[in-house]
C-alpha cells in the first residue's frame, strides 16, 4: 500500500458467510466471480445447536482464553448441551465471558450462567423420560420461544417459519408472555 511498485505476498483467505453459497448465488446477493476466486476449499458448519457434542470441547477451548484457571461444573455444561444458541458459538463466547465474570471459586456453575439461557431451559425436559410429563403447552411455548429466537424477535417471519398465521402467533405470545423476545416495538404496543 502506498508504494508505486508491486510487491509479491503469499496470502490464503478464509471467508465465511451465515447462508449457503448457492441459495445466494441463486438470489443474487454472491457474484459468481467472487465465489469462484473464494470456493478453493469449501466447508459447510452446521449451527452450534444442531452439534451439541461440540459444546464441552469448544467451551473447554474458549475458557482457557478467558480465564486459564476456571472450570465449568458438569451441570452447567448439560444446561449449555441443551440450549438452542441461536447465536451460535459467538453466544457461547458471550455466555462464558459473562459466567467467568461472576463465577465463585473459579469454577461456573448452572447459577452462573445468563438468565436467558436458563429461562429457555425452563419448559424443556431434562431427559427422554421426562418428556412424557411434558406438557403439549410447554412444548408449544418452547417452540415459539425458539422460533422467535432464532428469527431475531421478528414476528412476521416467526409465524411464516411456524406456517400460522401472525395474529395467531400474537395470541400464543400474550398466552406464555414472551411479548418481551419480540425485536418491533410496534408488536409490543399490540399487547
Amino acid at each position: 500500500m502506498g508504494s508505486d511498485s508491486p510487491v509479491k505476498v503469499d496470502v490464503r483467505v478464509v471467508a465465511a458467510c451465515n447462508r449457503r453459497a448457492d441459495e445466494a448465488l441463486q438470489a443474487q446477493k454472491l457474484r459468481h466471480d467472487l465465489y469462484y476466486r473464494l470456493c478453493s476449499l469449501p466447508l459447510d458448519l452446521p449451527p452450534l445447536r444442531e452439534r451439541a457434542s461440540d459444546i464441552p470441547l469448544l467451551a473447554t477451548h474458549i475458557l482457557a482464553g478467558l480465564s486459564p484457571a476456571c472450570a465449568i461444573a458438569t451441570e452447567a455444561l448439560n444446561v449449555l448441551q441443551r440450549y438452542f444458541f441461536p447465536g451460535n458459538v459467538r453466544e457461547l463466547q458471550s455466555i462464558l465471558q459473562r459466567a467467568v465474570l461472576v463465577a465463585r471459586n473459579n469454577v461456573i456453575q448452572r447459577s452462573d450462567l445468563s438468565v436467558h439461557v436458563l429461562g429457555d431451559l425452563l419448559c424443556a425436559p431434562d431427559t427422554a423420560d421426562d418428556a412424557a410429563e411434558f406438557s403439549l403447552q410447554e412444548m408449544e411455548c418452547q417452540t415459539i420461544r425458539a422460533a422467535l429466537l432464532a428469527h431475531g424477535g421478528n414476528a412476521r417471519e416467526t409465524a411464516k417459519g411456524l406456517g400460522i398465521p401472525r395474529s395467531t402467533l400474537y395470541r400464543k405470545i400474550a398466552r406464555f408472555d414472551l411479548k418481551d423476545l419480540l425485536c418491533e416495538p410496534r408488536s409490543r404496543a399490540n399487547f
